[in-house]
């Protein structure tokens, strides 16, 4: 998933004073990208021998999905102040990622 110092880096941001801040948009954004596709952030792999491990869920990770968090981030940093919760063509992304039927 996403760190705070991609986001940084996205945003061309070199300081730390806004990192807090940062850290919960990005925490939004990922919710918001999560509840809307219905895509689960890990999922359990079983190996050969029954062994159950937790991985990051490959479908949470394509490039089109983080780039839209951070479309939603940057959309998010860059309207701080008003009522914004993220880019409309975020929304788009998620939706046709989407695991629930949308009506």
């Amino acid at each position: 998933m996403i760190t705070l110092a991609d986001v940084k880096e996205a945003l061309h941001i070199d300081f730390t004073d806004q990192d807090s801040y940062l850290q919960s948009l990005l925490d939004a954004a990922i919710d918001k990208a999560l509840r809307v596709s219905g895509i689960s952030a890990t999922i359990t792999v079983v190996d050969e021998f029954g062994v159950e491990t937790v991985i990051e869920n490959p479908e949470a990770s394509s490039a089109e999905f983080l780039n839209a968090i951070l479309e939603d981030v940057a959309s998010m940093y860059q309207s701080r102040g008003d009522v914004q919760s993220g880019s409309e063509s975020s929304m788009f992304t998620y939706r046709r990622h989407s695991t629930k039927p949308i009506f």
